[in-house]
């Protein structure tokens, strides 16, 4: 298995336009729809080579129930416990995501350690997914383009 590069790292915000409108016109980077072209799961935000790097995803400070119900489907107990007041600073960030390759491997590697991924595919993407977490219990997103 290898990594390749960090792929994105996705951010829970109580200040979703906020955010967007922070990057884009600070940083002139371009804010986009996630490449499923579901509002629900927020908006990318790419650097100059069109490469999405952030990915926002909008809480609703009234009902964050509802948001963290949707990323407890996708990571499981691996998101650990989650409060409106604990989006602030590095609390926000719900993930990092790598770009690997070999699959399979790291899937036996995991499992001959006795640690069972969250699997998920991405058909409209041609993508493989295993979530885990790190010692620091920081959720990892394996992505696997076309592997």
């Amino acid at each position: 298995m290898t990594v390749r590069k960090l792929d994105h790292v996705n951010i829970l915000s109580l200040k979703y336009e906020e955010t967007l409108a922070f990057y884009r016109d600070l940083f002139d980077m371009k804010v986009g729809p996630t490449p499923v072209n579901d509002v629900s799961r927020g908006a990318w935000i790419y650097d100059d080579g069109d490469l999405p790097i952030l990915h926002v995803q909008k809480v609703d400070p009234v009902d964050p129930a509802r948001k963290f119900a949707d990323v407890r489907r996708r990571l499981g107990d691996g998101m650990g416990p989650r409060s409106v007041e604990a989006l602030k600073g590095s609390g926000t960030v719900e993930h990092v995501a790598l770009q690997c390759e070999g699959y399979d491997r790291l899937l036996a590697r995991l499992r001959e350690r006795g640690i069972e991924p969250r699997t998920n595919e991405v058909p409209g993407m041609r993508l493989r997914q295993l979530f885990i977490a790190d010692p620091n219990d920081i959720v990892l997103e394996l992505n696997f383009p076309g592997d």
